[in-house]
C-alpha cells in the first residue's frame, strides 16, 4: 500500500497509526518536538469534502494521536489545527491536521506557534528531518 500526503508519498516507516480512514506520521519538519500530522487515506483538499464517516473517524483519530503525543513528550497541552483552504495557510491539499503537543514556555507569546507553523514549511534553511530521526 502506497500512502500519499498530497503529491508526498509517506515512508512507511513514519506511519505511526492507522485507522479505517486515515493516519498519522511524523512531519518532517517540526515546528515543536512531536509534532505530527493526521491525514485521510482519500485524497480530499477541503474538511467539508470529506464523507460523515470520514469526518468522525478523522477527529477520533486526532483526539487518540494527540493523547499518545501528550504521554510520550509529557506535554501538558496541545495544539491542534487544521488548515482549510489557500487563505487558512493550507500548503498541501489534502485534508490533515497538526497535532503539536506544547509546554509552558515553549513560545515567547503562547500565540506564536501559528507564525510559526506559517513558515514551518516555506524556510529552505529549516532542517528536513531524516527517515531515521523520524521513526525514533
Amino acid at each position: 500500500v502506497e500512502y500519499k500526503f498530497g503529491s508526498f508519498v509517506i515512508e512507511p516507516e513514519t506511519i505511526f497509526y492507522e485507522s479505517e480512514y486515515c493516519f498519522a506520521f511524523t512531519n518532517i519538519r517540526c515546528v515543536v518536538p512531536g509534532h505530527v500530522l493526521v491525514t485521510t487515506k482519500r485524497p480530499t483538499a477541503r474538511l467539508p469534502d470529506l464523507t460523515p464517516p470520514e469526518i468522525s473517524d478523522f477527529f477520533q483519530v486526532v483526539c487518540k494521536v494527540q493523547k499518545a503525543a501528550e504521554r510520550l513528550y509529557d506535554a501538558t497541552s496541545s495544539t491542534i489545527t487544521v488548515q482549510d483552504g489557500p487563505d487558512a495557510g493550507q500548503t498541501v491539499f489534502h485534508v490533515h491536521c497538526h497535532v503539536m503537543p506544547r509546554h509552558v514556555g515553549d513560545f515567547p507569546e503562547n500565540d506564536q506557534i501559528y507564525g510559526e507553523l506559517n513558515r514551518h514549511d516555506k524556510e529552505p534553511e529549516r532542517p528536513r528531518r531524516p527517515v531515521a530521526e523520524m521513526v525514533d
